[in-house]
């Protein structure tokens, strides 16, 4: 999937920029440089979208690495009772 959206990704940039009759100028990425011409209520939007991104991003991987740890422990504890009842 990350193949084919690596693939389509030139593909859609080029589009924006060969067919304007169907599409804006663009706004994020001009010859001015990055978010040049971007509006100000439109970049506010922007990077309240992206802040909201990264805590999302952190907070699932933070939530990842306590399931990881949970699971470990869980496997410990297992494997200690498996040697208890083992035991003569």
């Amino acid at each position: 999937l990350a193949i084919l959206g690596f693939i389509g990704m030139p593909i859609t940039h080029y589009a924006v920029e060969w067919f304007r009759t169907m599409h804006p100028d663009p706004v994020i990425m001009t010859a001015g440089g990055l978010g040049r011409g971007v509006p100000g209520s439109m970049f506010v939007t922007f990077a309240i979208g992206m802040a909201a991104m990264v805590v999302l991003f952190a907070n699932l991987f933070a939530l990842r690495l306590h399931l990881e740890r949970q699971t470990r422990r869980v496997q410990e504890m297992r494997r200690r009772l498996d040697l208890v009842e083992t035991s003569p």
